[in-house]
Formats: structure tokens, sequence, C-alpha cells
């Protein structure tokens, strides 16, 4: 049987072992370009990463779509002193943390500033009624998951601590994207943790030296994807996505917008028991990995939606094929285009298999950044739509993830630290931002499938997308009760769900101006024996 192959699957362990077996066997990694060196300060290139969104920051300026906010509940007798001076401690450690955009000689550069204090400030609200305090401290944390940030002055990362009674207090920490990813807020959490405890005894903590800075990995990154790895990577994807229109048709309520406008909201999905036990299973025997059976019921929904047959959507990936990578905090994570053709003959069997190769062979190609592939692919301009996919689908695995707090909605990994007498919890910070048309983002918790819809609200009404959202789990059930079904009969079962909920919309609607027509004559009547 061949090895299964889940984007999420390889730990930092199982990917270090990896690549030692494959230099034994005299075969260098994929993309692996050579060694990162450091580069000896100054200014340093931008990534192509963060190049593509620094060209997104010029075209709105100001804008707080690509905050990273993380929020956290701290719980016992904090050292607020302590505290910052661990924040001071990672802000120095990483140079990411201090750095800025400016365009030096015509091109936008990284200029990293000298190390300083990192500033917290703190606001007491301990002294407030109790249902005020909930209601200032949640109003303080999204103003701060919310303000912009100035790409060019800087800085691009900020902290505020908010007291809410001697042993309670909310740590809220906004990054822009631009130099941080959700993988490393995991990575500032965990040094948070070490360090603090060590600030609170007086001491230091022992954290392994960074052997490179991000700055060193964007000058080694330029130079590794040049030459025959860019073109080879160029020629796969071209190849990969050659004939498609690079635009998903879903039926919205409200007309698209002329510019994308970012606002978003989010909403609850679940899968558990009978099904998922049974797609699990399935998935096993076939030798496909989960993602691959979950993606495919999803590109069935999506043809089903759009009546098309040819399904584009977006996944992340964290990108960090390199072990010095592995406890740097910057902005790795790409983006992976996963091409689905959905023929409504085909069986879960064949449209599994077919995402599952898809998701392997991009995986096997995913140092081009996602920027570098829509320079090549150069699709229509749209400013109200993403380029190349509208539709982003993520699996994550909690085991294989360091602690992610924040993103602006209700993660199910509800881990909590303890260190140094306190108890760090997340908080959930809505962010009202949502960077596609829609976005399905699941955990695999082991004996559920938990995760979220994140729709662009200017697209959609929640109660659509909690359709939606109902509507993928119950093909999912229907794909894990009779594997043999085919996508047009899945379609098909979409398609009956849907004149159910239109002739409940009728049915709601007559009984609402059934409601009104008797009102009106109540009305009526009631004037008429006042006048009478």
């Amino acid at each position: 049987m061949k090895p299964k192959f889940d984007l999420q699957a390889l730990s930092p362990e199982k990917r270090r072992l990896m690549d030692k077996l494959l230099e034994k066997q005299g075969v260098a990694p994929a993309g692996s370009g050579g060694p990162i060196l450091p580069r000896g300060g100054g200014p340093a290139p931008l990534s192509f990463l963060q190049e593509g969104m620094w060209f997104l920051d010029q075209l709105n300026p100001g804008s707080a779509h690509y905050n990273v906010p993380m929020a956290a509940r701290l719980s016992g007798a904090l050292d607020p002193e302590a505290l910052q001076n661990s924040l001071t401690a990672i802000v120095r450690r990483h140079e990411s943390l201090r750095t800025r955009i400016q365009v030096l000689q015509g091109r936008p550069q990284q200029v990293v500033d000298p190390p300083a204090d990192f500033p917290l400030p703190l606001t007491d609200l301990s002294a407030l009624p109790a249902e005020t305090r909930r209601e200032r401290a949640q109003h303080t944390a999204v103003e701060e998951a919310r303000a912009p940030f100035d790409l060019e002055t800087g800085p691009l990362a900020r902290a505020r601590l908010v007291r809410l009674s001697p042993e309670e207090h909310l740590l809220l920490i906004t990054i822009h994207h631009i130099v941080t990813d959700g993988w490393s807020m995991g990575v500032l959490t965990r040094e948070l943790a070490a360090l603090y405890v060590a600030h609170a005894r007086g001491g230091e903590a022992a954290l392994p030296v960074l052997p490179v800075q991000f700055g060193d990995y964007a000058r080694w990154q330029r130079e590794a994807l040049s030459g025959t790895r860019l073109e080879s990577l160029l020629e796969f994807w071209r190849r990969n996505l050659k004939g498609h229109g690079f635009v998903l048709q879903l039926p919205t309520d409200f007309p698209r917008p002329a510019v994308q406008s970012g606002r978003g909201g989010h909403l609850p999905f679940r899968l558990e028991g009978a099904p998922l036990e049974a797609l699990k299973g399935w998935s096993a025997v076939q030798d496909v990995s989960l993602f691959a059976v979950l993606l495919a019921v999803f590109a069935v929904l999506l043809a089903a939606l759009s009546g098309q047959d040819d399904i584009l959507v977006g996944t992340p990936i964290a990108n960090r094929n390199k072990s010095e990578l592995e406890n740097l905090i910057g902005y790795f994570v790409n983006l992976l285009p996963l091409r689905v053709r959905v023929e409504p003959g085909s069986d879960l069997r064949t449209l599994a298999g077919q995402a599952h190769r898809v998701t392997q062979a991009a995986g096997e190609h995913q140092e081009l950044p996602f920027g570098k592939l829509v320079e090549a692919l150069q699709p229509p301009r749209d400013a109200g739509r993403n380029p190349i996919f509208q539709v982003e689908f993520t699996l994550l695995n909690p085991a294989h993830a360091p602690p992610v707090y924040g993103y602006g909605f209700r993660s199910p990994v509800r881990q909590t630290l303890e260190f140094g007498g306190l108890q760090l919890a997340p908080l959930d910070v809505e962010s009202a931002a949502s960077k596609f048309d829609l976005t399905a983002l699941l955990w695999d918790m082991g004996e559920r499938i938990e995760g979220t819809f994140e729709y662009d609200s200017a697209l959609f009404r929640p109660e659509t997308v909690a359709h939606l959202a109902a509507g993928y789990a119950r093909l999912l059930a229907r794909a894990a009760a009779s594997p043999d079904m085919t996508a047009g009969a899945l379609m098909e079962a979409w398609a009956a769900l849907e004149r159910q909920r239109q002739a409940e919309a009728r049915e709601a609607r007559r009984a609402a101006g059934s409601r009104k027509i008797k009102g009106v004559r109540r009305r009526k009547i009631d004037a008429k024996e006042k006048n009478g």
C-alpha cells in the first residue's frame, strides 16, 4: 500500500527524520536550496509572500484585514513586570517583530529596528461593576484586534494588558500578518510561558539559540527559488491549472461589490458519531487521507452550488520545510490551489482518489509562493474577487500544530497552559473579517470534526451559510452511509435540501403576510369600534 499523504500530517520531528533519510540516500529534500545563512545585518529583501501582502496594503492602506489577533485570559497572581520583560525578550529574540517595511532604492525592504523595551500598557477595569467590566473588556479586545498598522512606520506588533481583578487579566497581542502566521503565534505562546517563569524567578530562560532570522530566510528564498527550480515549479502549476477560468460562480445573497469588502462572519460546523467513524474507516481502507475525502465531498457541494464541474479551492500549508525555521516567528504560510473535477457519474472512491493525488502533488510543489503563481498565471484582475480561487478549505490536526490563540473565530482547540502560577486560556475575539468568499476551516479532534464556516458578509446572509454548513454535514453523512453514491446523486440530495429550504421560506413568508393582514384588519376593527 502507498503511504498516505496529508498536508498537516507530519510533525516537525517526522519531517526532520524524513529529511535525514533522504540525505543518506543522496536525495536533497524538495526545495532545500542549500543552507540558510545569516546575512550579517542590514535591510533584507521581502520574501515573495511578504511582497504580495505589501502590494495589497498599498492598494488599501490602513486596513485591519491582515491583523492577526491573540487574546488570552490569565488567571492567577500575575507579575506584570515579568510579563512585560518576557514580551520584550521575545521581540529582541525575533527580528520579525521589530521589522518595518520601507521602500529603499525603489524596492520594498525589511528594516529591523534595534532592540528596545516592548510597551505593555495597562487598562484597569477592576473597579467597574461585573457586567460593565465584561462589556468594556470585550470592547477593548475588539478595538485592539481591529486597529490598523502602518507598515512603513511600525511597529507591527503591539500588546495590551487588561485587569479585570487582582487575579484575572486579559492579554491582548496583535501582529500584522506580514511578519507572523498561525504557527508563529504558537511559537510566541510557548516562549512566553518559558520566559515568564524565568523572569518571575528573577532569572533568564535558556531558550535555544535561533540559527537564522526571517530576513535571512527571505534572502535565501529569493536565491533558492530561481533558475531551473523556479521554472520547474512554474511549469507544474501552469500544467495543472491550465484551462481553468479561476472564477467560481457561487450564488450570493447580495451583488458582489466592485472592491472586496473584507467584512466577515463565522458559523460553527460539527460532524461526529457514526458518519465520521464510517468516513475514517472507509478512507483507511481506500488508502486515502481523511482530508481528501472531506475535500471531495466539499467539491461536490461547490459544484452543486455553482453549476460548474471544474472546482478550484485553496488550502494553506505551513511551508516550514527546514528545521531551522520551525521555531521562528515570521510569515511562512503558503496557499496551494487544489483542483477537483466533479463528474456526475464519479463515485466517492473516484473523487477521493483524485483529491488525494491532487493534494499529494500540490504538497510536493508547495515552495512556489502564491504571489509568484498569480504573477505567472495572470488571472483576470477583479478587485471584488481573490485571484485564482475564492474559496478556502482547511483541515487542521491539533496534535501536529502549536497552540494557536485568536484568529477571530471560536477554535475548538481549547488548550490551557499552566506556568508560573498562572493559567493561560484562549479568549475568542470576533474580528468580523473574511479573506475569501467562503472558508471551511475544520479541525480533526479525533472523535469529531469541528470548525467554522467563515464567509464574506457583503455576499452572504448568516442563514445562507448556516444552510451550507448543515448541508455539507448532510452530504458527508450520505457519503458515509453509501460510498458508492455518485457525485450526481449527492448533488441531487443537495437540490432536495434546497427545495425544502425554499418551500419553508415561502411558507414563512405566507405566514408573516397572513399575520400582517390580520393585524391590519384588527386595527381597522378597533378603529371602527372606537369611532362608533
